[in-house]
């Protein structure tokens, strides 16, 4: 698009269907959680034949889990209902939202559908960050309150051949389909480690206090900038631990050699007197410089390469949405993975924090979001963020 962003309103598989091949740098997104919450949108239709005239019918089982409704007291057997079916007669299709699926392996079904058309508009040479959540089986089913309000999925995750409590594991099993089934490369599991973390009321296991960003490629050469992104260097021993082929971190010097204590005029690293040789050897290929190294003075070193664990606050847009993340977590992923100027699209857009952090960092955003009361807050959320036109990475 020409403008900084566009908002398109629909489901996301419906929206993708209608992009063209390979027209986007980078795909930035968080897809919901399975069973975790109703955002009361409309239903989708999932597999089966496209070119299908759907039958969906009805379904006829008990109510109230077997036993009769309350009221009914002079009734002993449970009492019979009819339902629509979720399901076409004729091809089988799944008609839903995403996240609500019955079993968790329709949810990933359904979720690997509309990632498989992700990686049909991704460009060869672009990347995806994908940031994913998780949920337990057999925990925060149907609530007996019938004003608990909307947000909450009202039913049970339970998978067949799982005990309860089971930790599903649904950011790796969605990371290994999508290589396995669809073609993507996985580069990086990141960690995203929340500073203040909501409170769980379990007492039998830990506090969750992190989620998963994978890092995908389409094919084996990609667009990165490693100076997009860099972290503050501890000390200059961790910044430029192996020049002259001596790990002053670890004690090993060549060929695996151990020097638990290295002599203290050393630890200057006072690269000025060191050879060139030394310098652009096999430390230098070890070392994995980035392109215009060479113009930067070695003797002052105060970044490094990110690191897979990024420590952010956990603070979301103030709009009510359940599943909002910080600006940052999209803005690193932007500015290490999407030229300036580049298109970054968020599938499940949400609030719209993908679009923001893609316009302060340069680049174009193309969000797809099926609720129109969130449309308007993207829209009202995007008219005071303010366009970045610099054209060099940042450090943090």
């Amino acid at each position: 698009p020409d403008e900084l962003f566009v908002v398109l309103h629909g489901d996301a598989l419906t929206q993708l269907r209608l992009m063209e091949n390979e027209s986007v740098n980078q795909i930035v997104t968080s897809p919901p959680y399975w069973g975790l919450r109703d955002y009361e949108l409309e239903p989708i239709v999932f597999g089966g034949d496209r070119e299908c005239h759907h039958q969906w019918g009805t379904i006829v089982k008990p109510a109230a889990h077997g036993r009769s409704k309350p009221g009914d007291k002079n009734k002993k057997s449970a009492t019979r209902e009819k339902h629509d079916s979720d399901v076409c007669s004729i091809c089988g299709a799944w008609r839903g939202q995403l996240g609500l699926e019955p079993d968790f392996e329709l949810f990933m079904e359904h979720t690997i559908e509309i990632f498989a058309e992700c990686y049909r508009v991704l460009r060869k040479d672009g990347t995806m960050f994908v940031n994913v959540g998780d949920s337990y089986s057999s925990c925060g089913g149907k609530s007996k309150n019938e004003n608990r309000g909307h947000g909450h999925a009202d039913r049970y995750r339970h998978v067949k051949g799982r005990p309860k409590k089971n930790l599903m594991g649904q950011g790796w099993r969605l990371a290994i389909a999508l290589c396995d089934r669809i073609g993507f490369t996985l580069r990086n599991d990141i960690i995203w480690e929340k500073e203040a973390t909501m409170p769980e009321s379990a007492k039998d296991r830990l506090t969750r206090s992190h989620e998963y960003i994978f890092f995908f490629t389409k094919a084996r050469y990609y667009f990165y900038d490693n100076n997009g992104f860099r972290e503050k260097a501890k000390s200059p021993v961790e910044s430029w631990a192996k020049i002259g082929g001596y790990n002053y971190e670890t004690g090993v010097g060549h060929h695996g050699s151990i020097k638990p204590n290295p002599p203290k005029d050393q630890l200057n690293l006072n690269l000025k007197n060191t050879p060139q040789s030394r310098i652009k050897g096999t430390a230098s290929a070890r070392l994995g410089r980035a392109p215009g190294w060479r113009n930067k003075p070695l003797n002052t070193p105060e970044w490094r390469n990110a690191r897979t664990v990024w420590t952010i606050s956990n603070a979301g847009f103030a709009k009510n949405h359940h599943a909002t993340f910080p600006v940052e977590v999209p803005r690193r992923c932007i500015v290490l993975g999407c030229p300036v100027g580049g298109i970054v699209l968020d599938p499940f857009a949400g609030t719209g924090t993908t679009g923001e952090a893609a316009v302060v960092s340069g680049r174009r955003a193309i969000l797809i979001e099926p609720s129109a009361e969130y449309v308007g807050f993207i829209h009202d959320r995007m008219k005071h963020t303010t366009p970045s036109l610099f054209s060099e990475g940042e450090s943090a």
